[in-house]
């Protein structure tokens, strides 16, 4: 029986959705541990910080815990990177879940703990989760360590489009936007080289969608990368004076690099969001009747 343990590193996830997520987790088969931390409010101060950082290196460094899942995403992962003894993690070899603000985790791990498999996926408090939905079983499959194929197997025709046509191979970085960008300059920077990058975001103005893309592009994050594969939600709908619409500026950077682009491809900030693995090898097609992504 595979173990999971649930962290909460970021934002206090509602006691009811939690609960509700655990459980269907067990209903499923998984043996599921859950932070102390995970049911407290979240005062941003050093000591919960403190506290927050050792829960989560506790659940790392547990021999009966096979893989890791964030309750929830928010804000609060960025104030625990100091408080997290790297040295004393970095051999960790478990499965890590989480997407939103847990993109910046993803970011240290890849560097201090690269034996961890990470996915940019659904969370125990998402209501996917909570009403066992199918692509859930994406989730359930990279817990217990196996194979996922085509992510994009189960996406509905249409529901994903091929900007730019091609096939690229590399492992897979990214997350959301706005916490890609925030990385830049930091030892926790995420390398996008030769990667299939994956971006998504949720009710950013359209203005701060086109400068986030203008800072990657100057720092060559977007020419550097082998594919793009971008979400559904970037810009809010009901900003008053937009500059542009959300296609428009994503059209703007992405369709000039001479790589494979998909877009509204149903990445973290959706209802039914794919459990997309990270920093391991895929191969992506995109042609005229649509995109292929594959894990193997």
């Amino acid at each position: 029986m595979t173990t999971v343990a649930v962290v909460a590193p970021s934002c206090k996830a509602g006691d009811d959705d939690l609960r509700g997520g655990i459980a269907v987790l067990e209903e499923e088969g998984f043996r599921v541990t859950v932070g102390p931390r995970s049911f407290e409010d979240r005062p941003h101060t050093p000591e919960e910080d403190a506290l927050r950082a050792r829960e989560l290196e506790d659940a790392m460094l547990d021999p009966k815990v096979d893989a890791i899942l964030c309750a929830r995403g928010g804000y609060g992962v960025a104030r625990l990177l100091d408080f997290v003894n790297w040295d004393r993690v970095a051999g960790c070899d478990k499965r890590f879940v989480g997407y939103s603000d847990i993109t910046t985790l993803h970011g240290i791990l890849a560097q201090r703990c690269p034996g961890v498999s990470r996915a940019y996926g659904p969370m125990a408090a998402s209501g996917m989760v909570r009403s066992r939905s199918p692509r859930a079983g994406q989730l359930h499959r990279f817990l217990r360590g196996e194979v996922l194929g085509d992510i994009l197997g189960e996406v509905a025709p249409g529901e994903a489009r091929v900007l730019r046509p091609g096939r690229a191979e590399g492992t897979v970085a990214g997350g959301c936007l706005c916490l890609v960008v925030s990385t830049i300059g930091t030892p926790y920077q995420i390398d996008t080289a030769g990667k299939i990058l994956i971006l998504e975001d949720i009710n950013e103005e359209s203005r701060r969608v086109d400068r986030y893309l203008t800072q990657l592009f100057h720092a060559g994050m977007l020419t550097s990368a082998a594919a793009v594969v971008c979400g559904q939600t970037f810009c809010r709908t009901d900003e008053e004076d937009p500059m542009a619409t959300q296609d428009e500026i994503l059209r703007r950077y992405l369709d000039p690099l001479d790589v494979p682009v998909v877009m509204d491809v149903p990445i973290g900030h959706v209802d039914e969001l794919l459990t997309i693995p990270l920093d391991r090898p895929a191969a992506l097609e995109a042609g005229p009747d649509g995109a292929v992504f594959r894990f193997g």
